[in-house]
């Protein structure tokens, strides 16, 4: 899709600061993050919403989804995390392409559902990436 933002991350027109990838997905941080270490996965394939989604891609990639999980928070130490999809304008979806949130949760602080742009110092998302990578 022409206009799709996470077609152009997928194919290399925009940045990002990518954790993953294989033929089936990509994972990178999200750049409005709820939390340090929020992180999409996302299917190679553009679709728009998760029941048009073929039931072997979305096996596929929530398995993709899993390994990355377990790579957040072991790079960001958190005690646990929220695992977000949602499915349309009515229910919060902002890019008409499938993808999975994993949003890094940390004992004591406030579940927030407030993007913030200006959550990373300079330096530090590409930090926690590589972090993530390493995983």
């Amino acid at each position: 899709m022409n206009d799709c933002i996470f077609c152009k991350i997928l194919n290399g027109d925009l940045p990002s600061a990518r954790v993953y990838e294989d033929d089936a997905a990509v994972a990178f941080l999200d750049i409005f993050p709820f939390t340090k270490g929020h992180t999409l996965v996302v299917p190679r394939e553009h679709v728009g919403m998760l029941p048009e989604m073929a039931p072997e891609h979305l096996a596929r990639l929530i398995t993709v989804v899993q390994n990355i999980a377990r790579r957040v928070m072991k790079a960001v130490e958190c005690d646990g995390f929220n695992l977000l999809q949602n499915n349309g304008p009515c229910a919060g979806q902002t890019v008409s392409h499938v993808h999975f949130h994993i949003v890094p949760r940390f004992n004591g602080t406030p579940v927030q559902w407030t993007p913030n742009a200006n959550l990373y110092a300079p330096g530090e998302m590409d930090a926690i990436a590589r972090k993530i990578r390493a995983s």
